[in-house]
């Protein structure tokens, strides 16, 4: 993973950078989950190794790829999302 200057990755997802709030809802839980999946800040292997939360950053089901959120979501064929 490559890791881009502060706040730059944020552009990466969304190109025109607002302050308008983009998710609202009034239980705070789904917000901030709704929220922190659009900012790839899940506790996904790939992002808990990263801040050294983790020993591996590898898929703790398939034992194959790195565990980032668009893997766990779509590809991972363990994931309980698929069954």
């Amino acid at each position: 993973m490559v890791k881009l200057p502060r706040g730059l990755f944020y552009r990466v997802i969304e190109h025109n950078v607002s302050l308008q709030v983009k998710y609202e809802h009034t239980n705070r839980m789904k917000e901030v989950t709704v929220t922190r999946l659009r900012l790839g800040k899940c506790s996904v292997n790939q992002y808990l190794h990263m801040v050294n939360r983790a020993e591996l950053d590898k898929c703790l089901e398939c034992k194959t790829s790195i565990e980032t959120l668009e893997h766990y979501l779509l590809q991972c064929p363990n994931t309980f999302l698929c069954n």
